[in-house]
């Protein structure tokens, strides 16, 4: 068996792959490391096959090692026992300039551990991930100090507690340490935030004033919910809490998915309901389009995919129209997919959006409202099969025409004013364009008939002025100034509403 390598050893029988794992696995013996190829590091307590723990020679050699790995990404701590000497050995003037692509910080160990790698972090302006799921007894203590960290270094992804995979470790950090989290300066550019679970109704609350503010980058959150399935621990229904939740997603959210974890009970009516008002309101057109099109999934337990097909058919299908419009960038086809797959579903749907549209392109709209949605998970009868058999083998969803489906028609001719659907004749509208001529040629009349009274005022006005001013200064000559003034203005006013009434005249006669 292999004993740990001490100082008066041969540097050369010493190699990194004994006392690290590398790259995700143990290599065979290399005594020749290429250290630039090194992307990951895990370390461990012991050397392999052997239950003596690292000597301090041990922690020195893997520091002086690991400054070789230029191209490291990712470092797992493990369970090491990460004193303030070891992280001495391994990271004392290391950071940034010494691994410029390091972003990936994992550790199983405790609050001591943390204190000890703190300013290691704190060197990195930015990391992608932080984890610390398999820390146990994690409290209000290491949230300070990460609460300390995020003043300092922007963190992508921070993971505190196992989002739904294993059974919760943390439920220590309580309502003062997830405040100290969240009210950190930096804590708005974290996009995945898993929070582990024991807090109160206050610090349910924290959570959920934090998804409302508009600034926040937040699109993954995990929350571990204790209790029953009719009241958590923090006394308060499940359903209250989940309400919460929902509530707080603000429809240009960039939130995507929560999962609640170790809380069994599926979602009730008044959850499901709120959850499809926030993903697809169907009141009006307008409303569709003002809804959240990026959140898709809820997480209940241990289980990812979060709704069964059975808990609300609808919900699932609004989910994925998120999803694929989140995949894709393309919130306007979210919007129309909604929009033909709900709101021209409903047995009455408001028709203000096509009172005024124009005649010719109702045609088109009564094809698109008509049209049937088809999805992967759906099979094609034999109609659209025999019409085309590519159509079976699509995978994103597709429009067929709904051929005798004249539902949606009925329902929009039976809601419309006849007169959308009423085509006026050519000799009527010759008429209407001749009454539109005589109208403007009236009002221009008019106007030349005010221009030529304002000549007229304004031409007595300056002989009254001239008097006035051989009299020497008086109230009426400000009052004979004032008079002057407007009737400029005034003959301004109609020689620009003459102008622009003579050029729609021209253009009408034109047509």
């Amino acid at each position: 068996m292999q004993q740990a390598l001490t100082g008066d050893q041969d540097e050369a029988s010493w190699s990194l792959y004994d006392f690290v794992e590398i790259n995700d696995k143990f290599n065979h013996r290399e005594d020749n490391i290429i250290h630039g190829n090194v992307t990951s590091i895990a370390l461990y307590s012991s050397p392999r096959g052997v239950t003596t723990e690292h000597s301090e020679d041990d922690w020195k050699r893997i520091g002086t090692a690991m400054t070789k790995c230029i191209k490291l990404k990712e470092l797992n701590l493990g369970s090491i026992k990460l004193t303030k000497q070891v992280a001495k050995y391994l990271f004392e003037n290391r950071g940034q300039h010494t691994w410029p692509e390091l972003d990936v910080f994992k550790m199983y160990s405790g609050v001591r551990e943390l204190r000890a790698l703190l300013p290691t972090l704190k060197s990195f302006p930015s990391l992608d991930t932080l984890d610390l799921s398999q820390c146990r007894g994690l409290g209000i203590q290491a949230a300070k100090l990460v609460g300390g960290l995020l003043n300092q270094t922007k963190i992508s992804k921070l993971l505190l507690d196992s989002d739904g995979h294993y059974r919760s470790n943390n439920q220590n950090l309580k309502d003062d340490g997830l405040k100290c989290i969240l009210e950190a300066s930096n804590a708005k550019y974290i996009t995945r935030l898993s929070v582990g679970g024991g807090y109160t109704h206050v610090g349910y609350e924290t959570l959920t004033s934090f998804i409302r503010k508009d600034d926040i980058q937040l699109e993954v959150l995990g929350v571990t919910i204790k209790g029953d399935r009719t009241v958590s621990g923090a006394g308060m229904s499940f359903e209250d809490i989940q309400c919460m939740f929902i509530e707080s997603i603000q429809n240009k959210s960039k939130l995507e998915s929560i999962t609640l974890s170790e809380s069994y009970s599926t979602p009730r009516d008044i959850v499901l309901e709120k959850l499809f008002n926030l993903v697809c309101n169907t009141e009006t057109i307008q409303s569709v389009i003002d809804s959240n099109h990026k959140f898709r999934a809820i997480g209940y337990g241990y289980s990812e995919g979060g709704l069964s097909r059975d808990d609300s058919k609808e919900l699932t299908h609004a989910f994925e129209i998120n999803r694929v419009a989140s995949d894709t960038g393309s919130t306007a086809k979210a919007i129309r997919r909604k929009v033909r797959s709900f709101y021209f579903q409903k047995p009455e749907f408001d028709v203000t959006s096509f009172v005024d549209m124009d005649a010719n392109l109702l045609p088109y709209v009564l094809d698109l409202v008509t049209r049937i949605e088809f999805r992967d998970d759906q099979w094609l009868d034999s109609r659209w099969s025999s019409i085309d058999s590519r159509w079976s083998k699509k995978k994103e969803p597709f429009l067929v025409p709904s051929y005798n489906n004249l539902n949606g028609i009925y329902r929009l001719v039976k809601n419309c004013p006849v007169s959308l659907f009423s085509f006026p004749s050519p000799r009527d509208l010759l008429t209407q364009k001749d009454d539109l001529l005589k109208q403007k040629d009236d009002t221009i009349l008019q106007l030349k008939a005010e221009m030529e009274e304002q000549r007229l005022r304004m031409e007595e006005q300056a002989r009254e002025i001239e008097l006035l001013k051989k009299g020497g200064p008086t109230p009426s000559n400000k009052r004979a100034k004032t008079g002057d003034d407007k009737t400029k203005s005034g003959g301004g006013d109609i020689e620009s509403r003459l102008a622009t009434l003579e050029a729609d005249v021209a253009l009408l006669k034109q047509k």
